[in-house]
């Protein structure tokens, strides 16, 4: 005992000497002074300087952005915590005079790892007393309809896969949301306003995450209140909100879209109850989707009201879904009672081009080459009783081609790199009957599959040809059966190899005769 007791006052003793050392020595006093002055230096300019810059920064900055009149309160730094306070953010309407949305506080929290890691992590966002107001003037047509069509025709940033952020311990207290719907001469207001979200990232982070899913409100008086629940002992802090709706008329919420729809919803029922887990783990954080859906009577038409999409029942199992690693896996997906309609229309258009992705613009930055594809997977997809209708309206003449009774089923369906998924769907058609087996390879291109057409009516299928001879074909059925590659990666190709055929009753006969 003894001798441990005078090791450890020999280690003391030779401490105290090194510090004495240095202290007295001319270097370690300058050292020490600069580092003193530098920090002294340093909490000044954040504590007096910076709040000034920065408040000036975000009005300009915001009001250039946004198009709208932008004001800041008083703004407050800890440069030593990276706290920064924001307060009474004021952004305006066009007119320079009414308000859009105010702010009593808005809190970050960063974190001094956003240095070592050049990436945005906060351990805590709260927002304070917002109140926003909303105006409906026409369908899909609001007063921050401008603010979006702004952003959207700034320049798009490179595409370099997933944002690499972390925002935890987000919350919004006290929140206020003014409806003015003009269109149906209507009133609405969501106050008492409450949300909690653990994190929001794509980067692990070590920050203590203490709130919980939380969302609270009243609706025009009536209390909406959905709590998460915590796993406390769990090493991946994984916590759960659950959301349940019951046919919800997607007809009457449509017109609330922020931006134009390229299609009509005429109806549609959407049922479904839905888990949002929040699971954060040393490698990799998560916000992940599962649950299951059902849609019932779904109509989509053009803006003209020709059809283009219509759904008797449909069932989805969502396994997993991760939006922020654009990672999506469904489970078991039927389709009841489908019919979709395609018209090919004159000049090289057709009915289903306003749904088609715009043509990047030529101030747009090309995508990168290494970032990750979006990865979506179906273990099984099902068709029962649906229906496929071609028409051919750039034709001097009409022409129509319809599939009944569609039934089949693809399983295995991927987007990048996987086991070819496996394809087995029959039809009806012009009074016989088609149908396929064979392995479909998405992300490859291409389709390998035995094709099969028995009793096929010959002439419902001649006016989707161009005419050939000056005679009409009146009679005939035609079977065939052979193997059908079709390639569609650099432009569709076609090929049937071992084939087989059979035509019955053909019957041509010359036009005039």
């Amino acid at each position: 005992m003894d001798t441990r007791k005078a090791w450890r006052n020999i280690r003391w003793d030779r401490g105290r000497d090194q510090a004495l050392a240095v202290y007295r020595s001319r270097r370690g006093r300058r050292v020490g002074l600069g580092a003193f002055i530098a920090i002294v230096l340093f909490g000044l300019l954040g504590f007096l300087a910076a709040p000034s810059l920065i408040r000036s920064q975000i009005a300009s900055r915001a009001s250039t952005a946004l198009g709208r009149p932008v004001t800041v309160g008083d703004v407050s730094l800890n440069p030593f915590t990276l706290k920064l306070v924001v307060e009474r953010l004021h952004i305006g309407e066009l007119d320079g005079h009414t308000a859009f949305v105010d702010v009593d506080r808005l809190t970050a929290n960063a974190s001094w790892a956003s240095l070592f890691r050049a990436a945005p992590i906060l351990d805590e966002l709260r927002i304070e007393g917002p109140h926003v107001r909303i105006q409906r003037s026409a369908p899909q047509r609001f007063n921050f309809t401008d603010i979006l069509q702004r952003l959207a025709n700034q320049p798009a940033a490179p595409d370099t896969g997933p944002a690499r952020f972390a925002v935890s311990n987000i919350a919004l207290h006290g929140g206020q949301v003014d409806f003015d719907d003009r269109v149906l001469d209507a009133t609405h207001r969501i106050d008492h306003l409450e949300l909690g979200i653990p994190f929001i990232a794509s980067l692990p982070s070590a920050t203590d995450i203490f709130v919980q899913p939380l969302l609270a409100m009243n609706i025009d008086g009536s209390p909406l209140n959905a709590r998460g629940q915590t796993k406390p002992f769990a090493s991946s802090r994984e916590s759960s909100i659950t959301f349940r709706f019951d046919h919800l008329d997607l007809a009457r919420y449509a017109g609330f879209a922020p931006t134009p729809l390229p299609v009509a919803l005429p109806s549609g029922k959407l049922t479904g109850a839905l888990a949002l887990n929040f699971v954060m783990t040393e490698a990799q954080p998560s916000v992940r989707l599962n649950g299951r859906l059902k849609l019932d009577e779904l109509k989509v038409t053009g803006k003209d009201g020709g059809a283009l999409l219509e759904l008797g029942h449909g069932d989805a199992d969502l396994t997993v879904l991760e939006p922020l690693t654009s990672r999506y896996r469904l489970g078991a997906v039927t389709l009841e009672r489908a019919s979709v309609r395609y018209a090919s229309l004159p000049g090289g258009k057709s009915n289903v081009d306003a749904l088609m992705a715009p043509a990047p613009a030529a101030h747009a930055t090309p995508p990168d080459a290494k970032a990750a594809p979006m990865d979506v997977r179906i273990d099984s997809l099902t068709l029962k009783d649906s229906h496929i209708e071609y028409a051919d309206l750039a034709a001097p003449s009409p022409a129509h081609l319809n599939l009944e009774h569609v039934q089949g089923t693809l399983r295995g369906l991927s987007t990048v790199k996987a086991r070819p998924a496996v394809l087995d769907v029959s039809a009806q058609m012009a009074g016989g009957s088609v149908s396929t087996q064979g392995k479909v390879d998405l992300s490859g291109g291409n389709y390998t599959g035995r094709l099969a057409l028995k009793e096929v009516s010959l002439p419902a299928l001649m006016p989707l040809a161009p005419p050939l001879l000056d005679a009409d074909i009146t009679g005939g059925k035609v079977g065939a059966e052979g193997t059908l590659a079709l390639e569609w990666h650099d432009g569709a190709k076609l090929r049937l190899t071992d084939t087989k055929a059979r035509l019955d009753g053909f019957t041509l006969v010359p036009h005039g005769g």
